[in-house]
């Protein structure tokens, strides 16, 4: 055996300080102190090409959470020069591009990412949302059912299915997603709480009772499942369908859900909203409403230019007959990002409300430079464009009952036309 050099000694002992400083979080001088050891080929060399890129990692997420969106891709990008593109490198790195609004660069991200062997149903979660959000629901459709057929039966996958289904208002078919969702995974709260808004939503609170109790048994400090649960029993009596429900209940008049556990909701699932914004207009949701708000609002302090919770804080501001709110979040979200679809629609159609058609037209034809070629999209130009008898009115009318065959707003709208 060879004797051990004193170059190799001290190579030793730099490695150890090394990760002795990653595990103490000091990944910065980690990076330096292992730079040299890099170009070994030996395992030593190898062990800290990993912990570099370890630590490279990580610094870079310590950037993303301080919003130091330059530094984050530069450390994601190096990571991946040592540990190879990983789904979960490649997923970051994502949300950065997200962060920054660079939607076809977090998507080409994804792309990859999905591609790798060791994808995980997050990924192909948060690759679908991206597509949805660009507006291309089919498309986001597809790559959970592709996750489907290659994870098998994920409750991650499920659950996202019927929180899509649920935006666009379709509750029987939410309902059979969420439930699939909660038999693959019958420890995932979010399953069963999704699961008893979708029974509210059908006007079915008796049987919205079992899963919510459920959802807070999993997650006991859910103050927000236990005030759904609290109406949803309330409901449910009112209909004359007594259930009885397990501490801790609250009533509905009690102390509503904390700021922080509504934070954590929001910020982690972006359809989260989306889910509540649909249930029907109650008294008692108009608590909630107004709660929800509060939150966003705090939470838009921090993060100003996070142009989807502008949209949502819009969506909450109608529902709470606050229009001219309503109307500023919706400018603010298409400001911070004129390529999201679903707020371009959404202020073109508070406009028209006002009967504002010279500011919702350019709306709707920007929202179809995005890619918004939908039946829906086209039905309201034409509507508009009917108004001010433009002659493109009757191509647009047309080009919904093709994409949508038997469309009957439009058909109407194509009569009153003719007429």
């Amino acid at each position: 055996m060879s004797e051990e050099t004193p170059q190799n000694r001290h190579a030793r002992a730099t490695y150890g300080r090394a990760v002795r400083s990653y595990r103490e979080g000091r990944y910065a001088e980690a990076i330096d102190l292992l730079e040299p050891l890099c170009g070994g080929e030996d395992t030593l060399g190898s062990m800290a090409k990993f912990y570099r890129g370890a630590a490279r990692r990580d610094l870079g997420l310590e950037h993303l959470a301080h919003q130091r969106y330059s530094l984050a891709e530069r450390c994601l990008r190096a990571a991946m020069t040592d540990l190879g593109r990983t789904a979960d490198l490649g997923a970051y790195l994502a949300q950065l591009y997200v962060r920054t609004h660079r939607i076809q660069s977090a998507e080409d991200q994804l792309e990859a990412a999905v591609r790798d062997v060791h994808a995980d149903a997050r990924t192909f979660r948060r690759l679908a949302q991206l597509q949805w959000h660009a507006g291309r629901r089919e498309e986001a459709y597809l790559t959970l059912r592709r996750a489907l057929r290659l994870l098998g039966n994920e409750a991650e996958l499920h659950l996202q299915i019927g929180l899509f289904l649920s935006a666009e208002q379709r509750y029987e078919d939410a309902h059979a997603a969420f439930a699939r969702a909660a038999n693959a995974d019958r420890a995932l709260p979010e399953a069963f709480y999704y699961l008893g808004l979708t029974h509210c939503a059908l006007g079915r609170p008796h049987l919205a009772v079992p899963p919510l109790q459920r959802a807070l048994d999993l997650r006991g400090d859910d103050l927000l499942a236990a005030y759904q649960l609290a109406m949803a029993a309330r409901a449910a009596q009112q209909q004359g369908h007594p259930v009885p429900v397990r501490p801790p209940a609250l009533d509905a008049s009690a102390a509503p859900p904390d700021f922080r556990r509504l934070h954590q909701y929001i910020q982690a699932d972006p359809d989260f909203l989306d889910a509540l914004l649909h249930l029907p207009r109650t008294a008692e949701g108009r608590r909630l409403d107004t709660l929800l708000y509060g939150v966003v609002r705090s939470i838009l302090r921090d993060r100003p230019a996070y142009a989807d919770l502008h949209y949502h804080a819009s969506r909450l501001c109608v529902r709470l007959d606050r229009f001219e709110m309503a109307l500023e979040h919706a400018q603010a979200c298409v400001r911070h990002n004129p390529r999201f679809v679903r707020g371009l629609l959404h202020l073109a159609d508070l406009h028209a409300q006002r009967d504002r058609c010279d500011e919702a037209l350019p709306l709707l034809h920007q929202a179809l430079a995005c890619g918004a070629d939908f039946p829906d999209v086209h039905c309201r130009l034409g509507e508009l464009l009917l108004h001010s008898n433009a002659p493109a009115a009757d191509t647009h009318l047309r080009r919904a009952l093709q994409l949508r065959p038997g469309y009957a707003r439009a058909t109407r709208a194509l009569e009153a036309l003719a007429a």
